[in-house]
C-alpha cells in the first residue's frame, strides 16, 4: 500500500472519531479533537490533489471536496454541531472512502 493511502486511511480514522464526538453531544472534546486533526485533513486533501496529478485514471472530484468542506465550515459557524457531523461523515468522509478503492 502507497504512502499517500495510508495517509489518507489514518486521517479518515481520526477524523471518524471526531464525528462520533460530535453524535454523542460532546461538543467540547469533539471541538477539540476536530481542531487538532484539521492540519491532518487538510494535508490529506492536498495528498488527494496530488495524487490526481500524478494518476490519470484517479476520479477525484475537486468541486466536491471543496463544496464539503465549504458546507461544513458553514455549519461550524452556525454552531450546528450535528449538521457539522453529518456533512464530515456523509459528504466527505463517504466519498473519500470511495476515492480510497482507487488508490494505491
Amino acid at each position: 500500500m502507497g504512502a499517500e493511502k495510508q495517509l489518507v486511511e489514518k486521517t479518515l480514522e481520526e477524523v471518524r472519531e471526531s464525528v462520533d464526538l460530535f453524535y454523542q453531544q460532546k461538543t467540547g472534546e469533539a471541538l477539540q479533537q476536530f481542531d487538532a486533526v484539521l492540519k491532518k485533513v487538510m494535508t490529506m486533501v492536498d495528498t488527494l490533489f496530488a495524487y490526481k496529478e500524478d494518476h490519470e485514471g484517479f476520479a477525484l472530484d475537486e468541486e466536491r471536496v471543496k463544496t464539503a468542506l465549504t458546507e461544513a465550515l458553514g455549519a461550524l459557524e452556525e454552531r450546528d454541531m450535528i449538521l457539522l457531523a453529518d456533512i464530515i461523515q456523509y459528504d466527505f468522509v463517504e466519498y473519500v472512502e470511495e476515492l480510497l478503492g482507487g488508490m494505491e
